[in-house]
């Protein structure tokens, strides 16, 4: 039987490179596609209506990234940003992969161990829905 009680709290995990680099919290994605629509002639109803090129956009709330990977992230380096649900990993749950993601609007503050990023948002190339 399917567990249909969302998971509250959703975090994730930053990689770079396999390696792990911080944490970010508070996480909402936006898929876009453009619509590829194509009619034909005397027709008021498409024959073609298709999902085309896609773009992956994400939010966040707050984001952590130690000292060994803040200027990479700051500077534009790519990332995967891993979701499930908070504080575990039951088999079954529902696991979230952004891949080759950037940021480009943030606001920053140093840390004593790395950088915290708020209120950001970036966009990803794309998203993997898979489970644990």
């Amino acid at each position: 039987m399917v567990n249909t009680t969302p998971g509250i709290g959703r975090n994730g995990s930053i990689t770079i490179n396999g390696a792990e680099a911080g944490y970010i919290k508070g996480v909402t994605f936006d898929m876009d596609a453009d619509v590829i629509k194509d009619y034909k002639f005397t027709s008021d109803v498409p024959a073609v209506l298709e999902s085309g090129n896609k773009s992956f956009k994400f939010s966040f709330e707050k984001m952590f990234i130690d000292t060994t990977h803040a200027a990479q992230v700051l500077a534009g380096t790519k990332m995967s940003i891993i979701l499930g649900p908070a504080n575990s990993t039951p088999v079954g749950q529902p696991k979230y992969t952004l891949s080759n993601a950037i940021i480009f609007h943030h606001g920053w503050r140093d840390e004593q161990s790395g950088i915290v990023i708020e209120n950001g948002s970036g966009e990803g190339a794309s998203l993997t829905l898979g489970t644990y």
